[in-house]
């Protein structure tokens, strides 16, 4: 069982660890991140996560229950108690009695736009903060999108893309950088025939077992729901209302992001989102920030959207902040792709504090953090934003299973409207229905959790093995990242590049594979490789690992 709550913001406040963990779970249950009748960590899970003594973890819990927030029973564990009053809703905007930096402005009214899918959209009017006035405000293509859709809302006409007298992308063909086009993983000509493949590329996530059989039954629960009348007013654009509801609990719970159901906006998978947030906040020739190595997809998103991508360098710790001359910066703190590194609690701070100097945007990009090995767990951005600045992007891809094409984002107050109306273009109708409402399903009855659990466990069991077979049989090839999460690790390569072409033609002829890390460089660099895990058992990485070492043996010895 894992929570998130702001343990390293209290220590550094309060100094004693019983006192932070104290004041940490503190504001976790008054701001409703952990929820009334909610279970609590053992004590031992605690000390062992936030790397403390059981009797400090204890000492914490005293404090709680003396005070009533906390009901202890033997032999059931610790639990938030529900006979609190007067607490904040479960999804409360505000943690403390800071105000935001940034004070709201009068966004003219002609601008707001109401999802005529969504019967809430209006009545959640006055929760819903304007967009700052000192905040970048949408692109010059985003605003056409935003007045196109306050028109046909307006006038009741069906929003099809054919309205528009421009095509917003068409003239952007020829522009794309095609060297950050994905390159080609495989080549099977001259291989050992007799051998057969061994990929480390990234997988096809699937279900199996007691996952699998649990999400059968909540597809089989969903196509009932389907028939009912109430079912069609449930799903507008922004998604099923359910599910929002689900994943602002779960991040709360395990991210520490409060967040509101209204705020989060469902597309076809996370890329989507960015393709859409490109679009909506970058005009032509803005200045973009992005990690170096990045996921290429980012990259090709901002390009095609006119932007001019500013390299961010990176060390073993992530992305070094700098006084960029930028609005708009993407990242990826939890696990940063590929390198696969966490970004420091300091360092996060410093990115929102040049987010809030230079009223920029900040896209949070948390595609692959759900798997961790060991370490403290440290706040996303956007649970530790006072401003309003970041807006946060999820994923099931590699949670759950590769075909369901489900990501999320997490806007900004006054932002989702934004890009509910771009999605309109794309998507007039709600897509993806019946998989959205039993992945709510799935999460509201625990399913998902069970299936973090199981899954952690399995593959936490082939990194352990995949780390130790590469310290052991290819010492020195490779400078490995630090990681304690993910599906992957990220290695550079250390030895000449004539030599690495030559390792990875052998490694092809005994029928290696791997994804090679070029095409996430955005300025040249040495050669680097991701190896992918999730998918193989022991024997695979074994045998894999063994063939590696034979072909740089046969490379060393020419």
């Amino acid at each position: 069982m894992e929570i998130m709550i702001s343990y390293q913001r209290q220590l550094e406040r309060h100094g004693h660890k019983y006192l932070a963990l104290y004041y940490a779970l503190r504001e976790g249950i008054l701001n409703g991140t952990l929820a009334r009748g909610s279970r609590l960590p053992s004590t031992r899970k605690l000390a062992e996560v936030y790397g403390i003594s059981r009797g400090s973890a204890a000492e914490a819990y005293d404090l709680l229950l003396a005070e009533g927030y906390v009901e202890s029973a033997v032999g059931r564990g610790t639990y938030v108690s529900d006979q609190l009053a007067g607490l904040p809703p479960l999804h409360s905007n505000s943690t403390s009695n800071e105000q935001p930096h940034h004070q709201p402005s009068a966004w003219s009214q002609s601008n707001r736009v109401y999802d005529n899918d969504d019967p809430n959209a209006k009545a959640n009017e006055n929760e819903n903060e304007d967009l700052p006035s000192d905040r970048p405000q949408l692109s010059r293509w985003g605003q056409r999108v935003l007045d196109l859709d306050h028109r046909s809302s307006i006038q009741g006409q069906p929003n099809n893309s054919e309205q528009t007298s421009t095509n917003p992308i068409s003239s952007l063909h020829g522009s794309l950088n095609h060297s950050l086009l994905p390159t080609h993983l495989y080549d099977h000509a001259c291989t050992e025939e007799h051998l057969s493949p061994i990929s480390f590329a990234p997988p096809d996530i699937l279900l199996s077992g007691s996952s699998l059989a649990a999400w059968k039954t909540a597809l089989a629960a969903a196509s009932r729901d389907m028939q009912s009348p109430d079912f069609a007013g449930s799903t507008g654009i922004a998604g099923d209302e359910r599910l929002r509801e689900a994943i602002c609990t779960h991040l709360g719970r395990t991210r520490g992001i409060q967040a509101k159901p209204e705020q989060v906006v469902l597309c076809s998978g996370s890329m989507e989102v960015i393709v859409l947030l490109c679009q909506l906040l970058i005009n032509e020739q803005d200045d973009v920030v992005l990690e170096d190595p990045c996921y290429n997809g980012i990259a090709r998103a901002i390009i095609a959207s006119g932007g001019q991508i500013i390299p961010a360098p990176l060390d073993r710790h992530g992305i070094l902040p700098q006084d960029w001359a930028s609005q708009l910066l993407f990242v990826t703190p939890g696990r940063q792709f590929p390198t696969g590194v966490i970004l420091p609690l300091a360092r996060r701070q410093q990115l929102l504090q040049w987010a809030d100097r230079h009223s920029a945007w900040i896209v949070e990009d948390d595609y692959d953090s759900e798997f961790r090995w060991g370490g403290r767990p440290i706040e996303p951005l956007k649970a530790l934003d006072t401003s309003e600045s970041v807006i946060y992007v999820g994923s099931f891809s590699k949670s759950m299973f590769s075909g369901l094409r489900i990501g999320y984002a997490v806007m900004p107050p006054g932002l989702s409207s934004a890009l509910i109306a771009a999605k309109k273009l794309y998507d007039p109708l709600p897509s993806s229905q019946l998989e959205q409402r039993a992945l709510a399903r799935f999460m509201m009855r625990g399913e998902y959790m069970r299936h973090l659990r199981r899954m952690t466990r399995l593959y936490r069991a082939r990194f352990d093995l995949l780390q130790q077979q590469m310290d052991e049989q290819l010492n020195g090839l490779f400078e490995w990242m630090p990681t304690d999460s993910g599906l992957h690790r990220y290695g550079i390569w250390t030895q000449s590049v004539e030599q690495y072409e030559r390792f990875r033609q052998q490694a092809r002829q005994l029928q290696v594979y791997w994804r090679d890390a070029a095409d996430s460089r955005l300025t040249p660099g040495p050669p680097s490789v991701c190896f992918s895990f999730a998918q193989m058992d022991e024997l695979q990485i074994r045998e894999g690992i063994q063939r590696l070492q034979l072909a740089w043996q046969r490379v060393s010895q020419v």
